[in-house]
């Protein structure tokens, strides 16, 4: 699941339940469709008081417990035990945090301090969320794997990366991937600002500890997020404006396409490994050969695609969002033929969304 536009979904179910969350007005808000070739969506009842939400996850093994996460210069992550009907409550906080890590936090000044999470996913064995603390005038740089295994009631914290840092900023923000033939593997792709590479690390054991896998091939890649195709523990895909693929547990990466802007890639697969994406703007593509190749279309109106799902092999949901008042959502199949399903979103969220942070459909519990 997601942070904002970014991330990735591996659904792997064939219902028609969908979440879009939103901001609005300065606040995230939910909303769901049961049916989404209805266009008919509904807002959950008690929206999260949060304002820089970043995240929304909902468990494998009972989808109705959702969590969403918060970031900035604070760290909260809420649940929810009902997302549609029931409330929120805190399950870890920046105070909370700082004991579980032992960091001397800078002043809250300017943008002296920055300190934000970064990704949730919840998994068969537990939710993992992984943080990045930096402080742009200062020489250190961290980054934190989170878990737990009671649902949010504890956590602990392992540190993927300390270097000290000596730009001006930070670009050391972890993607993650569990995979979903073994939940216990995990791969997290960092960007390390002591070295300016970006780096693979992998955990065996639901992440209580990682090690850097990658041989060094990807340090100067152009990539920003990881997928692991379904099936396939081993096989796995490096992302943005470069696809590289590695097929040995993430050590040797090849270069497959350095032309497809693909930070909204999709990963299914469908009688062998299937690539969903877009360029984020208003190309919607799929690929059949793992990305060597793709067929595209533009999508017909509307502003840029800010998420992207699957709902079932060869059914796929997209939103855009934009000003004035012309956000929309539109399914689309293997042909790349759209079908507008935005029906009365905009009442339902209450506004027009200044920017879609993600699409969620519920997913199946790993084995």
């Amino acid at each position: 699941n997601v942070r904002g536009a970014g991330e990735l979904f591996l659904p792997i179910v064939a219902g028609g339940l969908v979440y879009l969350m939103a901001r609005v007005g300065g606040l995230t808000k939910i909303v769901y469709s049961q049916n989404i070739m209805s266009g008919d969506w509904l807002a959950i009842n008690n929206q999260p008081n949060a304002t820089v939400t970043l995240d929304l996850s909902l468990d494998l093994s009972n989808p109705t417990i959702a969590y969403t996460t918060e970031g900035g210069q604070a760290i909260n992550i809420y649940r929810n035990t009902t997302i549609n009907t029931g409330t929120w409550e805190t399950i870890l906080d920046t105070s909370g945090f700082v004991t579980l890590t032992s960091i001397s936090l800078p002043p809250l000044a300017g943008r002296g301090f920055n300190l934000s999470l970064i990704h949730s996913v919840i998994g068969a064995t537990g939710l993992i969320a992984f943080y990045a603390v930096a402080r742009d005038d200062s020489a250190y740089c961290h980054a934190y794997a989170l878990h737990s295994h009671d649902n949010g009631d504890s956590w602990t914290a392992v540190e993927l990366l300390n270097n000290a840092e000596t730009g001006s900023g930070i670009r050391d923000r972890p993607r993650l991937v569990i995979t979903t033939v073994d939940a216990t593997i995990i791969y997290v792709l960092t960007y390390n600002n002591g070295t300016t590479d970006f780096e693979l690390h992998r955990s065996n054991d639901q992440g209580h500890t990682f090690i850097r896998v990658d041989d060094g091939d990807i340090a100067s890649a152009n990539v920003y997020a990881v997928a692991n195709p379904s099936g396939d523990a081993a096989s796995l895909y490096l992302y943005d404006f470069d696809l590289w693929r590695s097929v040995d547990n993430g050590v040797n990466h090849t270069l497959i396409n350095n032309t497809f802007e693909s930070i909204l890639l999709n990963l299914i697969t469908s009688d062998g490994v299937k690539l969903v994406g877009s360029d984020r703007s208003t190309l919607i593509a799929i690929s059949t050969n793992s990305g060597v190749s793709w067929t595209t279309a533009i999508v017909s109106t509307g502003p840029q695609i800010m998420a992207l799902a699957s709902i079932r092999s060869g059914l796929y949901v997209a939103a855009q969002a934009g000003l004035p008042n012309n956000a929309r959502v539109f399914t689309f199949g293997d042909s790349l033929i759209e079908t507008d399903v935005t029906g009365n979103l905009l009442t339902a969220l209450g506004g027009n969304p200044a920017l879609i942070l993600s699409l969620v459909v519920p997913e199946m519990a790993i084995p």
